[in-house]
């Protein structure tokens, strides 16, 4: 009996999820102008991310909807802290952190790299 191993199989990216993770982040960007842009991007990846299910693209969708969500809640705790005039700091650094984590995410998904290694 000729002794197999399991075949793990790993969904091939395409140009397709490529394409569709750097439009979510551009839309994620022109966010910073328009809210409803980022709205737009958090649906896309929504999306998108099925399709994109076991590629190195897949990790870019879900970088950007843990990006919105935990920016949101930062958002959120930065009007809570302006009573105390923290929350412009929280603002500022949140600023920042989500531009750290789009321009990273927009520059390895063109590199054709997953968000993390």
């Amino acid at each position: 009996m000729p002794d197999t191993a399991p075949v793990t199989l790993q969904a091939t990216p395409t140009t397709a999820n490529r394409r569709d993770a750097i439009i979510a982040y551009v839309l994620c960007l022109v966010g910073f102008v328009s809210i409803i842009t980022c709205l737009v991007a958090l649906v896309w990846a929504y999306i998108r991310r099925s399709d994109a299910e076991g590629t190195i693209y897949e990790s870019h969708f879900q970088n950007v909807i843990t990006t919105f969500w935990t920016s949101l809640m930062l958002v959120i705790i930065g009007f809570v802290l302006l009573f105390v005039a923290v929350g412009y700091l929280v603002f500022l650094g949140t600023f920042f952190w989500c531009l750290y984590r789009y321009v990273k995410g927009i520059t390895r998904a063109l590199d054709g790299k997953p968000f993390n290694d």
